[in-house]
């Protein structure tokens, strides 16, 4: 069975074509995914949850996955943070400057 599709996207951590199909494709957006929940939320998935009698409704990435895959994820998010700014910055600059100047302002905010 063949796919018509395209499956590559661009990376926002690397700036490099990635085959959506791989690992590092599901760690970035299960990463950026993460960041867009809300504090309460996002602890909630590292932790888990407890309903009001103490019981384990949801153990959680630390109960799932372990500490490192949890570490894992959070160095991930870290990563799309500062690339996400990059990239706001970046993107903001560019509507500012004149459009002769964009090589300049993509030189000096590399991905």
């Amino acid at each position: 069975m063949t796919y018509s599709r395209d499956t590559t996207a661009i990376s926002e951590l690397t700036g490099q074509p990635v085959n959506t199909w791989f690992e590092e494709w599901r760690i970035e957006t299960e990463a950026r995914a993460i960041l867009k929940m809300s504090k309460v939320r996002r602890d909630g998935f590292f932790n888990g949850r407890k309903d009001e009698n103490g019981k384990t409704v949801d153990r959680g990435v630390f109960g799932i996955r372990g500490l490192m895959a949890a570490e894992e994820i959070k160095a991930t998010m870290q990563g799309c943070r500062r690339h996400g700014a990059a990239g706001s910055a970046r993107r903001l600059l560019k509507r500012r400057a004149a459009p002769e100047l964009n090589w300049l302002w993509s030189a000096a905010l590399p991905l």
